[in-house]
Order: C-alpha cells, then sequence, then structure tokens
C-alpha cells in the first residue's frame, strides 16, 4: 500500500488531501491493477470543487494512457427512480471496464446496480471509505482512502498553533 501527498500553497489555513493527485492515482491503478480499456467517472450534479480535481486527475491518467473515458454527473441520491436511470446509462455502456466515482455512496449504488440488475462485475474505485460497504462490495471494488479521522486531527493542529497554517493529508489505495 502506498501513500502520496503533494505540496500546495495557499494563502488561508486549510487541512485537505490533494484530490487531483488521488483522482490521477486512481486512473493509474485502475489501468495498471485492472487493465481497463475504457472507463466511466461518475461524479455528483452538481459538482463539488473537490469532485473536479478528482475527475481532472482521473482523466489526465487516462488520456495520458490514452484510454477513453466518459464523464456521468449524477443528481442527488435520493432522487426519484434514480437507479433505474442510471441503470439504462449503465446497460447502453457494456464496453465500460472501469468504474470510478467520487464517493462511496455513488459507488455503492454503481456496484449494485451493476451486481444486481445488470449481471456485470466491473472494477470500481471509490473515493472514501466507510467500512460498512466492505462487506456489500466484492473483489473488484477499491477505495481512496482518505483518512477522514486524520484530517480532523489535523484541523485542530492547524487552528490551535498559530505556526501552522495548513496541512496536506496523504492518501492510499485499498481494497
Amino acid at each position: 500500500m502506498k501513500s502520496w501527498v503533494s505540496r500546495q500553497n495557499f494563502n488561508e489555513n486549510y487541512v485537505n488531501n490533494d484530490n487531483e493527485l488521488a483522482g490521477q492515482k486512481a486512473g493509474e491503478y485502475m489501468i495498471r491493477k485492472f487493465e481497463t480499456k475504457r472507463t466511466l467517472f461518475v461524479e455528483s450534479d452538481p459538482e463539488q470543487g473537490f469532485e473536479r480535481k478528482r475527475r481532472i486527475g482521473f482523466q489526465k491518467a487516462m488520456a495520458a494512457a490514452g484510454v477513453p473515458t466518459e464523464v456521468l454527473k449524477v443528481p442527488k441520491l435520493s432522487e426519484f427512480r434514480l437507479d433505474q436511470a442510471v441503470a439504462q446509462y449503465l446497460t447502453t455502456r457494456t464496453t465500460i471496464e472501469g468504474i470510478v466515482t467520487t464517493d462511496d455512496a455513488l459507488g455503492l449504488m454503481i456496484y449494485q446496480l451493476l451486481w444486481r440488475q445488470l449481471n456485470r462485475d466491473v472494477p470500481l474505485i471509490s473515493f472514501n471509505r466507510n467500512r460498512s460497504n466492505n462487506f456489500l462490495m466484492g473483489e473488484s471494488v477499491r477505495f481512496v482512502e482518505l483518512y477522514p479521522q486524520t484530517m480532523g486531527t489535523a484541523a485542530v493542529r492547524v487552528l490551535f498553533d498559530p505556526d501552522k497554517r495548513s496541512e496536506l493529508i496523504p492518501f492510499t489505495i485499498e481494497r
């Protein structure tokens, strides 16, 4: 398990992950581990800034490898009949060999649709890891672990240490 962190320069106090680098590493992992030739990136609509950075990093990795990718923007998960709309979309995209989602709620929904309704096993990488999802997802699912508890601890350090203005938290990709 490799951990990544990068340096950023902001004029305000912050604690964060390098979301663009995380998206890039997720894409590189998808290509290296699962040898995908066509991918899908699933994000919220409207997207959040961190989602956009993850997508940009992912798209950079796909472009560098010459792997075609699509982007699917999904409304809030509470929307009525959202799963049917996404299932219909995935039914028309049978050549997709790998999927990255911006969070574990989207990842779980996509995984369940693929497995239950479409009877497909497609490698999936999801950002954020909800430990209860581990039991619901199969062998081809990975998580970009962002360590939210570590981020909380770092936020306290940045808040109360006048000499500390920022901290970037490393991330890992794991099963």
